[in-house]
Order: C-alpha cells, then structure tokens, then sequence
C-alpha cells in the first residue's frame, strides 16, 4: 500500500432536501489556504517521487523526447483583412503570441507577446477593425478567471484603448470603431442573472448598453453580419435554445425574430434579401432557415431543409453557403446556393474526418477573399485549409505537422447496443490491419458525452497529448466513443445524455468497453479510459460505477463533485446541461452518479488525476478532493495519483509543464496495462 500525504478530515456537513451530506475535504475548495497549498505540494512531490522511481518506465526521458519533437509553429483563429492574417501563433514552447502574417503565412509583425499587457493573458484571437487603422481587439484569458478579457489595442502606437473583463460573447461593429459586448449581472447563491448587451466606442472610450435582458439566462451571445448591418443577441435559456434579437446600428432599434419563445436556433448571416438562422426546430439534424430582413422566424423560408446528414455549422459567403454536416460521424462539407439549390461536395483529405467545426458559424464583420476552416483526421495531422471565395478553389493553407501515417494503420467503424436501451453507438477503432483477436490487445479508450460537442475523428488524444498512430505504432487499439450527450446525430442524441438522461452517457460507455471484451479485442486488465473536463467527469464516474471494468483511468481537470458545483463561478451556465441541485428530483439523481459522494470502500483500478490551480472551467478542488477520498477508500494496491499545475488552467499545462504532464499520463497507462 501506499504512504500517502494524508489529509485533515473535517467534520463538515450541509443539508440539501432533507439530506444531510458530509463533505471531510470542503476546505479544498479555497485552493489559497495554508492548509490546500502545503497538502497539494505533498502531492506532488508524492507523484513527482512515484515516477522517478518507477522501474523500467523512463517518465522524465518521456518529457524530454516530447519537448524534442515538438517541432514547427502552429497558426490558429486567421480572420483576413487586405490581403493579411491577423492569428494566433503557438510556438514549440507553448507560448502564445498574436501576430499578422501574410498570405503564404510569413509572419510581418508581432502584435502580442506572451509578456504583453503585464503577461496576464494567453491569446484566442486577434481581430481588426474593418477600417485597417492598427486597432485589434485581442481576446485573452486571464489565469484564475472565469471569463476571458478583450484588450482594445492601437498596436500601431503601442497603445491600451481599454479592456473589457469577463467577456463570454463579442463581436466588431461595421463602423470599425464599436464593439459589442455581453456582459451580466449573476447572484451564484440564487444562480439567478441579469443581461446586458453594451456597446464600445474606440474614439470617444465610452460604453452604453443596447439591450437588457431581465428573464434568466446563463448567457447571452452577440453575432455580427459580415457587412456590418445588423447584431445579433441570442439570449439563452441553456446551451441550445435561445431568444433571437435583432439590433440595427443604424436605427438603434431591437426587434424580437423569435416572439417571446426559445428556440433552438444560431444566426449564420445575411444578404440583401435574407437573415439565415440554423434551426433544430422540428428538425433534429438541423435544417437553414430565410428570415426575410425585417421578418420574424415564424415566417421563415426554409432554404435548406432537414436530410441525413446532421448540420454541424454553416458559413454565408457572397455566393455560397458553405455547409459543415456529419454522416454517421464522418465530417463532410458541401456548396449551396443562397436559394439551397446544391452546387457540389468538397472533396476533403479523408473519409474518416472532422471538417471545419471550429471555424464554422465565426460572425465577424469581413472584407475577406477566402475563407478557413479546419480538418483532420486519425491519420490525417490538423491542417487548415482555404477556400478561395472568388474562384471557388480550395487548397492546404497551412499544416504544423506532415506526418506519413504507416499504411497498415486502419479506421473502421462500430455501433454497438447501449445497455440503457438498446440504441446503436457508434465508435471508431483504429488499429493495426493484422491485428489478432486474442483477447490481449491494450486498449485505449476515449470519450466525452456532453454539451452539445460531436467528438469527431481527431489525428490526436487530446487527454493523454499523443498522436493516435503512436499509440497504435506501440501494439493499442485506440477508441473513440460518440457518446450521447454530444451532437453527433442531432437534438435527440444530446437530450438522450444530458440532464436527467445523463447516466445513459455511461451505459453507452460501458457498452462499448463490454463489446470489446465479448468479442475478443482485449480483457479489463489491458482497457484504458481516459478523459477531460465533462470526460473528466465521465471517467471519475465510471471508476466508481465499474471499478471491476477497467485496467487504468486517466482523469484530466474532471468534474467530481455534482452537487456543491453550483457555487462554481460557472456553475450556472453548467446546470444547464448537467441539471440544477436545488430541485430536489435533479438533486437526487446527481447524487446517485456524483464521484465524489460514490467512492466506496472497494478495490480500484490505477487511476491519474489531473488539474490546474488557475483552472477557469472547472475549479481545482473537484480534482483534489475526489483523489483525497479515493486515495483514503482504495482497498487495492493500486496507485491513486494526483497531479496538479501551479500555472495550469483547462488543459494539460503548457511549456515544460504539458510534456512533463503528457509524459506521465502516457507512462502511467504503458506501467498499468504491462505495455
């Protein structure tokens, strides 16, 4: 057994529907007490010591041949203004910097440095103003906030027009000279909030607000139109239905397109003669909808209806509409006319793919040729790619990484029967073409289940910070799941594991890993699970569920504790999807799947827990207290290791800090499985 860093338990309880909860390790949750830093430090002086001494398995050698092959620069969030990139560039130390590039992505000047703006921030995007006057609006993330900040920038004359802190939600006016912000007003003991939509003007410094909305919302969302006419407030009452608003700047008037209903619906953008909305409205897989201008949606046109294949995102050009859409997982995108009379497919670099989800459904007031969208796949490296708006050619922009992947690496895909109710999940295995079935392969299985998000093929595993062919190059079949709870075939299929169907994410996954065994392709002793954030949840769940099912659990900054996250600072925009404790029903049954509070006194497999201290989704306690109990209930010999960041946000770390990180995940699975 192992010596752990033992903690105080604290007597510490509170009451919840007549239910009185015991919570030892409640003081977790100020993670700048005293008493947290010097039990988190032991920790990781206690996980920094298991690794170093672990025999055979090289973790530190690890680190330093994933810091050796981190080779090339990687440009992301590109938005075109006379014939130049204005992007985010990640360079081989994971520092993060915005930067103005040309069209063959030579970089002409850097407007951003990590040390920028007192080194507070890491960059999403850079974005100009339309007017090309050398004012940026630069979005960047503060460590330990729960929202990012936009830095209003003359980099021109290196000069701060001002910052707006806490912004989920902004876009540019047409103006070049007003930007569009959703800010609140949020009570988190009640959960209740009040919205505003608020206007910033770069000549005159001054902020007035637009639009308020009094009913609660988690959030709300603003959206340009390319040619700068017209706003647009999605007012949500969770992460698929919203209220639509539409502001003209020219007037300062707001009509309602949506009267006094929540729909599920996104603005895509407009033309002289339609505001196009993306509807699931009596269409699961999603349907383009034409609001005539000064219309409402009860009076829409349908321009593209309802098909097979599931609409993932869509873009309005001049010409085109460009549309995003899954077929059974497999990212396609197709050409439209305004009116939906349909022009082409794009031939895209694989079958198997994931094509431009990131990109699709970005509203920005433009002046851009060409537009950018991503694609990868399990054996295709992420690459964007460019599609020409004038002569309709698309090529490879720009790819960090060539890679060859061996050709006797092969993706096939599975639908397995969920034990909840026998609906079909599909997944993907990759492996090696002459694999044998003898019940011995390590496996690594991969899922997420939440929110809305398709896990579409990705070329790596973004947990464990491997490239998949690498995984499967070392003897692993790689899994990927598409759990419900995701957006993979549509409304129906995110309903059917959120909320009070959010245990049925786990039956779908436990299926999976059951079909494998039954049918040769490994044993519980060889089958790795790994997850983060709500695929944090899934795999912290799923080790008290089926202790029995699993060789090793990676855990990457999970939710643990479904009850007490409420009082998160994003604990009101998650009740949304996960269901809010203070009704009693939900109370209930989050309560039977929590984590934390359904540790038992059991054998458990090896389990890795990683979190952040300046994490700004999930909050590092749920991280520590969850390894706290376990590592205090564990009746096996097992490890119960817990690894925590000093400067981690929502991720795995950054720099020296993520190799070390994705160094120890991988060992940990090789050392658990026998690999």
């Amino acid at each position: 057994m192992f010596n752990y860093p033992k903690p105080r338990k604290s007597d510490f309880t509170y009451e919840l529907h007549g239910v009185t909860l015991s919570d030892p390790y409640q003081w977790m949750e100020d993670r700048h007490s005293e008493e947290t830093l010097a039990w988190v430090k032991a920790q990781n002086e206690f996980t920094d010591n298991y690794f170093n001494t672990l025999e055979g398995y090289d973790a530190p050698a690890r680190a330093k041949m994933l810091k050796e092959n981190a080779k090339g620069v990687a440009y992301s969030e590109e938005y075109e203004l006379n014939d130049k990139l204005y992007c985010i560039k990640t360079d081989e130390a994971s520092k993060v910097f915005a930067v103005i590039l040309d069209m063959d992505y030579n970089e002409l000047e850097t407007i951003a440095t990590p040390e920028s703006f007192d080194g507070k921030y890491i960059y999403s995007s850079c974005i100009p103003s339309v007017l090309d006057n050398g004012i940026v609006a630069v979005n960047g993330l503060e460590h330990g906030k729960a929202a990012p900040s936009i830095v209003v920038y003359d980099y021109k004359n290196n000069k701060v027009l001002h910052t707006l802190e806490g912004m989920f939600s902004w876009c540019w006016g047409g103006d070049g000279k007003t930007i569009y912000f959703a800010d609140a007003d949020v009570d988190k003991t009640t959960g209740k909030s009040v919205h505003y939509v608020k206007v910033y003007n770069t000549d005159t410094d001054e902020i007035t607000t637009i639009h308020t909305h009094n009913e609660h919302s988690p959030f709300l969302r603003v959206a340009a139109s390319t040619d700068g006419k017209y706003i647009f407030i999605h007012a949500h009452r969770d992460y698929s239905n919203c209220k639509l608003y539409c502001f003209t700047p020219a007037d300062n008037t707001v009509q309602e397109l949506t009267d006094g209903d929540y729909l599920s619906i996104v603005y895509l953008g407009s033309n002289d003669k339609y505001h196009y909305i993306f509807s699931r409205e009596g269409a699961d897989f999603g349907k383009i909808i034409g609001v005539e201008i000064g219309g409402k949606i009860a009076n829409a046109k349908d321009i593209l209806p309802e098909s097979e294949k599931n609409l993932i995102g869509a873009q309005i050009t001049p010409k085109y509409i460009l549309v995003s859409s899954m077929k059974d997982v497999a990212g396609v995108l197709d050409v439209y006319s305004h009116e939906g009379e349909f022009v082409k497919t794009v031939e895209l670099p694989d079958k198997f793919g994931n094509c431009g989800s990131r990109n699709f459904g970005s509203h920005i007031v433009s002046k851009a040729k060409n537009f950018y969208f991503s694609f990868e796949s399990f054996r295709v490296a992420p690459m964007t790619m460019r599609y020409n708006l004038e002569t309709d050619e698309i090529s490879v922009a720009y790819q960090k990484k060539k890679v060859q992947v061996p050709d006797d690496i092969v993706v096939e895909q599975i639908f397995v029967p969920s034990s909840a109710d026998g609906v079909k999940i599909p997944a993907f295995v990759v492996h090696k073409k002459d694999i044998k079935l003898d019940g011995n392969n390590p496996v690594l299985m991969f899922g997420y289940g939440g929110y809305r998000l398709p896990v579409a093929p990705q070329f790596s595993n973004t947990t464990t910070v491997r490239d998949i062919y690498d995984w499967v190059n070392d003897g692993f079949v790689y899994v990927s799941c598409n759990l419900r709870g995701g957006n993979e075939y549509g409304t129906k299929w995110h309903h059917g594991g959120n909320l009070g169907n959010k245990k049925n994410c786990y039956a779908d996954f436990i299926s999976i890993a059951e079909w494998l065994i039954e049918n040769k392709w490994t044993n519980p002793k060889k089958l790795a699970i790994c997850g983060q954030s709500n695929g944090g949840l899934l795999v912290t769940t799923l080790i008290t569920m089926r202790p029995d099912l699993w060789g090793c659990v990676i855990a990457s900054v999970p939710h643990t504790d479904m009850i007490r996250y409420m009082y998160d600072d994003r604990g009101p925009m998650y009740t949304t999807e996960y269901g809010n404790p203070r009704e009693e029903k939900m109370f209930h049954y989050m309560l039977s799947y929590s984590p934390y509070h359904n540790v038992k006194n059991v054998n458990y497999p090896p389990i890795y827990i990683q979190t952040g201290e300046c994490d700004n989704n999930v909050p590092p306690y749920h991280g520590k207290k969850f390894a706290a109990l376990m590592q205090e209930m564990n009746t096996s010999e097992n490890p119960v290791l817990l690894r925590v960041l000093k400067d981690g946000s929502h991720d795995r770390g950054r720099g020296d800090a993520l190799y070390k990180t994705a160094s120890e995940a991988q060992t940990f699975v090789k050392k658990a499985l026998g690999v």
